[in-house]
């Protein structure tokens, strides 16, 4: 949708190509200035529910999104619902794989052609999470910071909880 004025007119529906009942494509995502990322966890390339996303650009102020790049896990298996949740700026797109391992995982995919490609895949989970911890169900991106949640994680209590802070100082090839 577009606002002008008062005035909001739809623009564009943004749909999968070869996509499948099931996919949820659409279930998450984020879009910062240019670029669009849409997760679909029930994608079923690796196995049954292992998921996708798929990284979007626009060049004329959101009027037209272009599609760059179908994602999947390199090492993803059936049931690790890989783009649960996303998210993206300029420089790094993050995907939340939150029954990777029965632990979860957290993706870090980085471009340096201004989203016109993504790689550097780099796959990080904390050394203290445990079975059933649900790394990964929760990603936000902040300039170079990583927030992502573990909502079963059992320090504490339980299921208690727990949220991480990563960050990189050297072009997203370390998070700590």
């Amino acid at each position: 949708y577009v606002k002008s004025g008062d005035d909001v007119t739809f623009k564009e529906k943004i749909t999968v190509s070869g996509g499948n009942g099931g996919d949820y494509f659409g279930f998450s995502l984020s879009v910062r200035e240019d670029m669009l990322i849409v997760g679909a966890y029930g994608v079923d390339d690796n196995g049954s529910t292992s998921g996708a996303a798929y990284i979007y650009k626009t060049t004329n102020n959101g009027n037209n999104w272009y599609f760059k790049q179908k994602i999947t896990a390199s090492d993803g298996s059936a049931g690790d619902r890989f783009g649960y949740s996303v998210d993206i700026n300029n420089k790094y797109a993050v995907v939340g794989s939150y029954l990777d391992d029965s632990k979860g995982s957290v993706y870090i995919y980085k471009t340096s052609d201004n989203g016109e490609s993504w790689g550097n895949e780099k796959k990080i989970r904390p050394s203290d999470i445990g079975e059933n911890d649900q790394y990964g169900r929760a990603v936000v991106l902040y300039d170079n910071r990583l927030i992502s949640s573990a909502g079963g994680h059992d320090l504490i209590a339980q299921n208690a909880g727990a949220v991480y802070v990563h960050e990189t100082s050297d072009e997203g090839d370390n998070w700590e």
